[in-house]
């Protein structure tokens, strides 16, 4: 609404915090949108936590700001200090940490400091540092798992999954790495990289001449990598440089990232439709606004979340019920449907039955690397294994 609105909010906060401020205490602007109360001589909990709730239900009150009604809210860190020797930097910092804790919070939004939660943040500031590097020092690796046709029991494709082996905290969860990924700005990297890895792998098989059919190779694309339509111009490359036709590419994209940047992401998708590549929808469901994700976007395929898939055949009627409903309504605007996380026989014959195009999941396979994609492609990964070659160790990175 404008810096002059945003500055005038700010000084409404100034005299709220002044005229509820107690007899001795010291309020500052420390920068920004965030304020400092100094309470001299106070470190009992529970009266901190009193004041500090007080402090939040005053700030959170409506805003007048000309003539307009606003509402914001406040996160609160709140540092004791019992340690005369502590000095001014750490006091801030311990606050600073605190506060941070409450805004990730979904219930508190006032917090204390423990020593805690500054391990846990140098620990994830010492493994973004370790993720920046982590392509150059070989850490990084891809594992494709299996798509299978539900009536041939072909495999029609593959998703492409990142993985991360760390030379001392092993294989850390994509769960961990890939939102800290996203929140620092390196899963444009990381996604150019996982891109480029799968297009030599699909090129490879594409020119080995002994696929009657070569299957689709999908990648998850997240919301930065759509900025400046990043992921179109990545693509445009990639289908410059190798032979197959984009076709074989599917892009994985899921309902919040449309949601959240609405008519920028269905610019791009157009872009990337055009350039013959297969868009799915993943996740779909869990989501708000499925229906008119599917009427606005140029989507191809929809993937049904795990989450649905996990109670069909247990008895549970809901969750029965979502699934036959998601693959009708799909199929009546001509969409196929892929169901992920299918781990037992009961549930892929009641996908079966309810014309579910596609599943992966456990049961049919797990995972696999580069080397293990023709034997399990032409149907031999059971009982064929193969032995990949020694990929290089992971670097440690040396200071």
């Amino acid at each position: 609404m404008g810096h002059l609105l945003g500055d005038e909010v700010l000084i409404q906060v100034a005299q709220r915090l002044s005229n509820n401020c107690r007899n001795g205490d010291l309020c500052f602007r420390f920068g920004g949108d965030e304020f400092v109360i100094c309470l001299p001589e106070q470190i009992d909990s529970q009266a901190l936590s009193q004041i500090s709730h007080r402090y939040a239900s005053v700030l959170s009150q409506p805003y007048l700001v000309q003539d307009q009604r606003c509402h914001i809210g406040a996160s609160i860190g709140i540092s004791v200090v019992t340690d005369h020797q502590q000095n001014l930097a750490s006091i801030l910092r311990e606050a600073d940490t605190a506060m941070y804790h409450a805004k990730n919070s979904t219930q508190d939004k006032v917090m204390f400091f423990h020593d805690g939660m500054f391990k846990r943040a140098k620990q994830r500031f010492e493994l973004e540092q370790d993720l920046a590097v982590a392509i150059d020092l070989n850490q990084l690796s891809i594992v494709y798992q299996p798509i299978y046709a539900t009536d041939t029991d072909r495999v029609t494709g593959f998703e492409a999954l990142l993985r991360w082996n760390h030379p001392e905290k092993g294989m850390i969860s994509p769960d961990e790495f890939i939102p800290m990924a996203e929140e620092t700005g390196l899963i444009i990297k990381v996604g150019d990289w996982v891109l480029k890895k799968t297009c030599q792998t699909l090129n490879k098989l594409w020119k080995s001449n002994q696929l009657e059919l070569l299957p689709r190779f999908n990648i998850n694309v997240s919301a930065k990598q759509f900025e400046s339509e990043h992921i179109y111009h990545s693509l445009l490359t990639m289908l410059d440089q190798y032979d197959f036709p984009a076709r074989f590419i599917g892009i994985e994209i899921t309902e919040s990232l449309l949601l959240s940047h609405a008519e920028s992401s269905r610019q791009v998708l157009d872009k990337i439709k055009a350039l013959g590549c297969v868009i799915y929808l993943d996740d779909f469901g869990t989501g708000y606004s499925s229906l008119s994700v599917l009427n606005d976007y140029p989507v191809d395929v929809v993937k049904v979340d795990r989450s649905f898939v996990q109670g069909i055949a247990r008895g549970h009627s809901t969750a029965d019920n979502l699934c036959k409903a998601i693959i009708d309504m799909s199929h009546t605007i001509d969409m196929a449907v892929v169901a992920e996380g299918v781990e037992s026989h009961e549930q892929l014959a009641q996908l079966a039955e309810y014309g579910c195009n596609y599943v992966q999941g456990y049961l049919k396979s797990k995972p696999v690397s580069a080397c293990q994609l023709l034997p399990v492609i032409h149907g031999a990964h059971s009982r064929q294994p193969v032995q990949c070659k020694q990929q290089p160790k992971a670097k440690k990175q040396i200071a």
